[in-house]
């Protein structure tokens, strides 16, 4: 649950090794239209970086090891939870290929040719598509002036002549 209040209390607490380093742990008691609220919050410095008296966000979970607070950063503070990336659709004129897009996207209704026709699950294939872009940024990286649109296009290239096509060998 996400408070704001002032601080009304804090007494060090100790601290525990984490894996980003030591983390000190304060009790800290503040004061919310709500209520009175008291729990363990963490921090890398020695002393906690806002004092009694200021007003403080948090968000407040209960554990087996009591109540437990974390700083919320007001910028943040009660929006949304992030939609899954959608792509931008190419500009008009675009010379990317509507195929290669739709292909990409997982899109139905298209179908590889058969020199490009994928074997395998989809997971592989999303991983060799994934490779193909990381590939064409690599290729491209010194090529000043690069659209998101080249990438694409040599990603779709990487994937299509390279990782898809059938062996030569």
């Amino acid at each position: 649950m996400q408070l704001q209040g002032t601080i009304t209390n804090i007494v060090p607490d100790g601290g525990y090794q984490s894996q980003n380093g030591y983390i000190n742990t304060f009790q800290m008691t503040i004061s919310t239209p709500s209520g009175i609220y008291t729990g363990q919050i963490g921090s890398k410095a020695q002393v906690y970086p806002i004092g009694v008296g200021q007003p403080i966000m948090i968000d407040m979970t209960e554990s087996r090891n009591g109540v437990k607070f974390k700083k919320v950063d007001p910028k943040f503070a009660g929006t949304a939870p992030q939609q899954p990336y959608a792509p931008p659709a190419p500009p008009q004129g675009s010379k990317f290929p509507q195929a290669a897009l739709d292909e990409m996207n997982g899109k139905t209704g298209y179908t590889a040719p058969p020199a490009v026709a994928v074997q395998g699950n989809s997971t592989n294939t999303s991983i060799e598509k994934q490779c193909s872009l990381k590939a064409a940024v690599e290729y491209l990286k010194g090529k000043p002036d690069t659209t998101s649109d080249e990438v694409v296009v040599v990603a779709w290239k990487f994937f299509s002549e390279f990782i898809s096509a059938p062996s030569q060998f």
